[in-house]
């Protein structure tokens, strides 16, 4: 590949919400030659600006909740319909659940490597593009 191919592969990713281990992930992830990290805030408020007008292809949202924050989603999807990948850093299969039946395109349990992270969001927008088209925000 290119380097001009790279970049214009490279996927824009927002993220939200806090938990343990995110920090490091988001510094791998701002460095990562697949993502452009278009920002991150720690509430889905304090984001509200680039979740709505920041073209993206996907939405990092970390959890240390054991359940579902289905208000967090819920004030994502008002800003965007990029699709959202949840991190949690505690394990629940309570919260694994409820993924299952919520407007999330994958869940991952934190920590992971880097690479998987990335893999997820590349399929996530890859699924996303092929079933809706290209994401408008």
């Amino acid at each position: 590949m290119t380097s001009a191919t790279e970049t214009a592969k490279r996927v824009r990713v927002y993220a939200t919400g806090s938990c343990e281990g995110f920090d490091k992930l988001r510094d791998s992830l701002g460095s990562h030659p697949e993502i452009e990290l278009v920002g991150a805030s720690t509430t889905v408020a304090d984001g509200a600006a680039a979740l709505a007008g920041g073209h993206l292809d996907a939405i990092l949202h970390a959890t240390r909740a054991a359940s579902l924050p289905a208000d967090e989603l819920a004030a994502i999807r008002e800003h965007t319909r990029a699709p959202v990948i949840l991190l949690a850093s505690g394990g629940s299969s309570g919260l694994l659940e409820q993924a299952l039946d919520a407007d999330v395109a994958d869940v991952l349990l934190l920590p992971q490597l880097v690479e998987n992270i990335v893999f997820a969001i590349r399929k996530a927008t890859h699924t996303t593009r092929r079933h809706h088209g290209p994401a408008k925000q």
